[in-house]
């Protein structure tokens, strides 16, 4: 197959590749070659050419993601294969934009997905949405963490922790940080529905961030 590393890649196109290679749908779990099923990044490595994996080579490690909660595979494909189209330069990119990415994607989610969750306190998710910058990060994080010691909301308090760590980060894993915290965030869902649509709504805004990069 043809070195698809480096070249501009599209949704469209991803969308193709995975009906020529199989049903069309990402798949939970990990898989054989010779099943013709694949997970995101099996099908990553099928793509772009090299052996069969679902190591994260070339991409971060977005395997959580792939396997939470999702009530069907088109529902999973539909969420991740602009995921994996935004970030498929995700090799070549340097370092402070890798970090860029993280810290764009970490901002539109704690102001746009967090607030949205359904049984987290709406007084300190509130703060959140009044995110601009990343300059006023810290401040406003600072801000929800006494608001969380008020009102004594473990879930939010947990995810404002990760949030902390992952702007606070000079580890090369903050990436996987975030999408741990993703996962991390789906799961206060009260039902396999919420859960869905919260996964959902993060692989938006990790899309977005990228696109805010170009």
């Amino acid at each position: 197959m043809k070195d698809q590393t480096t070249k501009p890649m599209t949704v469209r196109k991803l969308r193709g590749l995975l009906h020529k290679f199989d049903d069309g749908v990402l798949m939970h779990g990990g898989h054989d070659e010779n099943e013709g099923k694949f997970c995101a990044l099996e099908f990553e490595s099928k793509v772009r050419g090299r052996y069969f994996s679902d190591e994260p080579i070339t991409l971060p490690d977005v395997r959580p993601v792939n396997d939470g909660v999702w009530l069907s595979d088109k529902s999973r494909t539909d969420a991740l294969l602009p995921v994996l189209a935004a970030l498929w330069g995700w090799e070549n990119w340097t370092k402070s934009k890798r970090r860029r990415w993280v810290r764009e994607a970490s901002l539109e989610i704690a102001r746009k997905v967090i607030p949205a969750i359904q049984n987290l306190d709406s007084t300190a998710t509130n703060s959140l949405k009044s995110l601009k910058s990343l300059r006023d990060i810290k401040r406003l994080l600072a801000t929800v963490e006494k608001e969380l010691d008020d009102s004594g909301d473990s879930a939010l308090y947990d995810l404002q922790e990760q949030l902390k760590d992952i702007f606070d980060s000079a580890a090369p894993a903050y990436a996987d940080s975030m999408l741990g915290m993703v996962v991390r965030m789906s799961e206060y869902g009260q039902t396999k529905a919420e859960q869905e649509k919260i996964l959902a709504a993060c692989c938006k805004a990790m899309v977005a961030a990228a696109k805010q990069l170009e």
